[in-house]
């Protein structure tokens, strides 16, 4: 809504003043209920500003002491006008954002967009123009601070070669055959991967995925850095052998809801890791050890979930940890 005044601006402050009060409210007192105080507003009724009609009857004050229809003093019309304005780099911007499918990088997905957008760039007026942002953005950032630093580090490698062999020529004979060097590393990382591929071939096919030839590495490092390690085979301390040892050595990051239920009322949560013998929760809940809840949650494969469980450990300001009590998941 627009309003074009019919006179001069000197009486335009007022009048808007008026309109404000009328339309949105001017503070006329407070209330205070409890610790808290509350705003007392006057306004129009709600059918005196309902519509631009009802509008053009506000009364306004007149400096006379006397009222006068607003109709009379403004012309009243809807017009449309930006809220807000954002900026970007101190000029005016409009952003566009998209999610992307799963299975896909963003530059990859960038670098499609930007030329069929070249068209659209050409037919927009003088001054305007599309520019990429997100990990598009940052990349270019990050390369733009290493081009900085790379003039730098050239000079101190030639300078560290200088001191070292005290001679032009043996620095320039060093910096031609250092390329010859990636000969040696491209044929180790040839026979490596030769040596790993039957490996990874069959991981592929028997775990559905590439798995470099074991992953347990630290399930092993936990087993001989234990505090029962003694530098023989104790199998009964095995997470691969001993279930009691699994569920303290596997948690799986998992974040799903939760609702915890205690004593028949329920409580909101977010699973932080999940084993075997219990999870992690962040919640505002608070329960001592070793109190009994009742667990509901939805895993990521849409299996629903309930589970009895009893509180273990509690860490400030949000942190739960939880036992599922045995046999009675279902």
């Amino acid at each position: 809504m627009t309003c074009h005044s019919c006179h001069s601006s000197s009486r335009f402050t007022w009048r808007s003043e008026a309109l404000a009060a009328a339309e949105s409210g001017v503070t006329i007192g407070q209330y205070r209920e409890g610790d808290r105080l509350i705003d007392v507003a006057l306004r129009a009724p709600k059918d005196g500003r309902g519509s631009l009609a009802a509008l053009g009857e506000l009364p306004v004050p007149a400096p006379s002491g006397k009222s006068v229809p607003l109709s009379q003093l403004a012309t009243v019309h809807e017009s449309l006008e930006e809220p807000i304005l954002w900026s970007r780099s101190r000029e005016l911007a409009l952003t566009v954002r998209a999610d992307i499918v799963d299975g896909v990088q963003a530059p990859d997905v960038t670098d499609q967009i930007l030329p069929r957008l070249a068209d659209i760039e050409k037919s927009l007026p003088s001054g305007y123009r599309i520019e990429a942002g997100g990990a598009v953005e940052e990349n270019t950032k990050a390369q733009a601070s290493i081009a900085v630093g790379m003039p730098m580090m050239v000079a101190i490698v030639l300078g560290l070669l200088m001191i070292q062999l005290k001679s032009f020529s043996r620095t320039f004979m060093v910096v031609l055959t250092a390329p010859l060097g990636l000969v040696g590393v491209a044929l180790a990382l040839l026979a490596f991967a030769a040596t790993i591929a039957p490996w990874l071939v069959r991981d592929y096919r028997t775990f559905g995925r590439f798995i470099f030839i074991r992953d347990n590495f630290w399930a092993e490092m936990r087993y001989g850095n234990s505090e029962y390690a003694r530098g023989i085979w104790m199998g009964y301390t095995h997470p691969l052998v001993n279930d009691s040892e699994l569920r303290r050595y596997v948690r799986i990051p998992i974040f799903t809801e939760v609702t915890l239920t205690v004593q028949g009322r329920k409580h909101e949560a977010t699973s932080m890791e999940v084993s075997a013998g219990g999870m992690s929760l962040k919640t505002q809940f608070r329960a001592a050890p070793p109190t009994a809840v009742e667990l509901e949650f939805t895993l990521p494969d849409s299996q629903h979930l309930a589970v009895g469980a009893s509180v273990c450990w509690q860490r400030e300001p949000d942190l739960l940890g939880v036992r599922f009590e045995a046999g009675d998941l279902h």
